[in-house]
């Protein structure tokens, strides 16, 4: 969620930002000892890091690409500057809203910025050319807490709207919005952790856990449902909930075809750009030679 800030800060202040991927240790210490304390050493997040496999050294990667900002600058060259123009237009509110009490601004954001990734992380789904920026986070083998960090720099380019709806609708000071930041952070390690909690009540009703978001990393399903990154609420109205009732050691996560796991690391990390930039021009290539095979039926005839 650095994209947050970056967005609030702009771009001249990017670097002065990197100190808050640290100021979430926190937060991750806290999912982690509560990780460690429910499920116990062996089956735990820290070992995987004491111990790492090769799908983990992508997780230890990725995390060192949040906390030293890589991520945000190479989304930045590879997307053209895309990053820097939106962090560079001036930033509005809707009067009303940015005047109200804080805990109804808070849970209005709470709303919106579901609601927003919510519908970025069904079209990363559901869209073949978008799934290419978001099939890294899904090749991890085997979830924890680490595999919130596995996001392609691409990825970025549907993780902003999102963040930045907060910043536009309500222009919150930097205090409320680092809240809001953390509360993102929390449930990101919460829901990918290997704590196998279905929430009860709240979890079928309200909020994301660690069961609902495991299910929808399982390779046996299509991975189209349980697309709630804090509520569960947008998956219920939508149809695309789909009950937490598995333990979570029964779920097998990953991709088929798993280039992230059979690859070198760079070229593996580079496919997802390759495939970004070429799926546009593979579908007006295949349009125009469908129209120039109409078209040449038609002289025939």
């Amino acid at each position: 969620m650095l994209e947050t800030l970056f967005l609030y800060l702009g771009t001249e202040r990017l670097i002065s930002t990197f100190w808050f991927e640290f100021s979430i240790l926190p937060i991750i210490l806290f999912v982690l000892i509560l990780e460690l304390v429910l499920v116990g050493f062996k089956d735990s997040s820290f070992k995987r890091v004491a111990y790492p496999k090769r799908t983990d050294w992508w997780d230890i990667l990725s995390l060192l690409f949040n906390f030293t900002g890589f991520r945000l600058l190479l989304a930045n060259v590879i997307l053209f500057g895309a990053v820097s123009w939106w962090a560079s237009n001036e930033r509005h509110s809707l009067e009303f809203l940015s005047s109200s009490p804080f805990w109804i601004q808070l849970g209005l954001a709470l709303l919106l910025n579901d609601f927003v990734s919510y519908w970025a992380h069904r079209l990363k789904h559901e869209s073949r050319w978008l799934w290419s920026t978001h099939e890294f986070h899904h090749s991890s083998t085997h979830l924890t807490m680490w595999v919130s960090n596995r996001v392609h720099a691409l990825d970025s380019l549907m993780i902003i709207p999102s963040a930045a709806i907060v910043q536009y609708v309500f222009a919150w000071e930097i205090t409320g919005l680092i809240f809001f930041v953390y509360l993102n952070e929390f449930f990101g390690y919460l829901s990918h952790s290997r704590i196998d909690w279905d929430g009860g009540w709240l979890g079928r009703n309200v909020f994301v856990t660690p069961r609902f978001h495991h299910l929808h990393h399982d390779l046996e399903k299509d991975m189209k449902f349980n697309y709630g990154r804090i509520l569960v609420v947008w998956d219920r109205i939508f149809g695309t909930y789909k009950a937490p009732a598995v333990p979570i050691s029964k779920i097998q996560p990953g991709i088929s075809n798993n280039r992230f796991e059979e690859r070198s690391m760079v070229v593996a990390y580079l496919a997802p750009v390759v495939d970004f930039y070429l799926y546009p021009v593979r579908q007006i290539k295949r349009v125009c030679m469908k129209c120039f095979f109409l078209k040449g039926r038609k002289t025939q005839a």
